[in-house]
């Protein structure tokens, strides 16, 4: 089974299985770059996000989708970070603490 032809960086990801069914193999397009001053503007807003949303019953489910969130929103473009806090918050039903 072939992901691409010719050993290049081909956009096509997918491949065919066994029987017929189609699989799609990880496109490192998907993860985005950020540059130095991005990665930390949005580790404050991840930290300052989990600090307004902790409780004694959340952990590392509530870790996971704050960064998973953050994530998301920055390569779609956001980098507001009242407005990715506001956002997240908003998406797990919860408010700021302050």
């Amino acid at each position: 089974m072939r992901l691409t032809q010719g050993g290049g960086n081909a956009k096509n990801t997918s491949v065919r299985g066994t029987r017929g069914s189609i699989m799609s193999a990880p496109c490192t397009e998907n993860y985005g770059v950020f540059f130095p001053e991005e990665v930390e503007l949005l580790g404050r807003v991840y930290r300052e996000t989990l600090a307004s949303a902790k409780s004694p019953q959340s952990g590392e489910l509530l870790e996971g989708l704050i960064a998973s969130e953050i994530i998301g929103l920055a390569k779609v473009g956001e980098r507001d970070p009242h407005k990715l806090q506001s956002l997240i918050l908003a998406k797990l039903g919860l408010r700021p603490s302050r």
